[in-house]
């Protein structure tokens, strides 16, 4: 099992949730967990969740049950030197 990134950097979790999301644009959080195997359902949320404090990616919660992950305007800084 991989330990989580708590630093301020983007860590590999998050590098390949960018990857990911820009082939995907838009998915719940569930297809974005099956995309990456190599990660824990919370080391993907809690990337999300990093990543969409900094513009990279949108959160959203249209219903109960379900997280959709989006492409934010800021992710072209972010995955790109």
């Amino acid at each position: 099992m991989q330990q989580e990134n708590t630093s301020g950097d983007l860590g590999g979790v998050e590098l390949r949730i960018l990857q990911e999301m820009e082939r995907l644009v838009s998915c719940p959080v569930d297809e974005l967990v099956q995309a990456l195997p190599d990660y824990t359902w919370n080391q993907v949320f809690l990337a999300v969740d990093r990543l969409s404090r900094h513009g990279a990616l949108i959160l959203r919660h249209p219903s109960q049950f379900t997280y959709v992950v989006e492409v934010g305007m800021a992710v072209c800084r972010l995955s790109r030197p």
